[in-house]
């Protein structure tokens, strides 16, 4: 413990190599360019998953929305080339998830 003029102390450590990671999925993720389409509510994380061209939720499990919404087909059709610039964003008051795909969006109601 090192004291200083502040109140509260100051405690030195050394850090070091995880010893272990768990992965949460292996199957979806999000890419660098697509980081946009990640958000959160409450009690869930959503984003677009571009590789799979996917919308997925994760409440502790990861699940594949787009599919169980039944819009993946929407997905596939409107989008068969995959989009990069994807939105996704969380509206309290009205608690739903929205995804802006270019000019056209997906909302969900939680």
């Amino acid at each position: 413990m090192i004291t200083d003029n502040n109140i509260g102390e100051l405690t030195l450590g050394t850090g070091g190599i995880l010893t272990r990671y768990d992965y949460i999925t292996s199957t979806n993720g999000s890419s660098i360019s697509n980081d946009k389409s990640i958000c959160n509510s409450n009690g869930s994380l959503y984003w677009y998953d571009y590789d799979k061209n996917e919308i997925c939720m994760y409440d502790g499990t990861v699940k594949p929305i787009s599919k169980l919404k039944n819009v993946q087909s929407y997905l596939n059709t409107m989008y068969n080339t995959k989009v990069k610039t994807t939105l996704g964003f969380y509206d309290k008051k009205y608690n739903e998830v929205w995804f802006r795909f270019s000019d056209k969006s997906l909302i969900f109601n939680e």
